[in-house]
């Protein structure tokens, strides 16, 4: 029977993710201490290995490809780290941040930071949309790539999530088909229009073992 490790590489080849040997282990580090936490902290429901490798892991390592050239990425939203502490451990040199406003989940984030060894170029904050009132610093950050997984419906995390957004920055929306509220009403044209955004692309991919559809759409902070 197949383990971890092994539907993780499987589900990669098929997804054409590109997954190193140092980050294969960081991912399973991940893994280890998220079964440990999910007891005591509501992490994931989502704890067979296969269904964790591809739900969970390849869930959010689909991104890569696409963000491959870019530098900095914040996740909104984190949870345990998925898709921003994933990624980070897919490529410790992108800088990420993650925002979490739970405070269990980022004594968590932390935890398991340190243990992956992912300390240069990875930001942790205890916040609910990347910055708190009057703080300017922070507020007038921005990053290349902006994405939430599962936290916001779609429609809401795109009105939200485009104020964290400079000029050529690019907002993701992880949902599944064709989005998170299970029907069709949602056009993303639209949304981009009502939101003053470019959208940029739209692509529809399929989970390896479960077959599940998933939409990957990013949209375009114009210049």
């Amino acid at each position: 029977m197949a383990n971890f490790e092994e539907f993780l590489k499987r589900g990669a080849d098929i997804l054409g993710i590109e997954l190193q040997y140092d980050a294969i282990q960081r991912i399973k580090i991940h893994r280890e201490l998220l079964l440990k936490w999910a007891p005591k902290v509501n992490l994931t429901t989502v704890l067979d290995p296969k269904s964790m490798a591809e739900r969970l892991y390849l869930d959010s390592g689909i991104l890569l490809p696409k963000i491959s050239s870019r530098k900095t990425l914040h996740d909104v939203g984190t949870g345990a780290g998925f898709p921003g502490l994933v990624l980070k451990a897919l490529n410790p040199k992108l800088d990420v941040t993650l925002t979490e406003a739970r405070r269990k989940r980022v004594s968590f984030l932390k935890t398991v930071a340190r243990q992956m060894g992912l300390h240069d170029g990875l930001t942790i904050r205890w916040s609910r949309l990347g910055w708190e009132k009057g703080e300017e610093k922070v507020k007038n950050k921005f990053w290349d790539e902006v994405v939430s997984r599962a936290t916001f419906p779609p429609d809401l995390w795109i009105e939200a999530g485009k104020n964290l957004l400079a000029p050529g920055s690019r907002l993701w929306v992880m949902a599944g088909q064709p989005h998170a509220q299970g029907d069709d009403s949602l056009n993303w044209k639209n949304e981009a229009d009502k939101n003053h955004l470019v959208l940029e692309s739209q692509e529809v991919y399929h989970l390896p073992f479960c077959k599940k559809t998933r939409w990957l759409v990013s949209f375009r902070r114009s210049l």
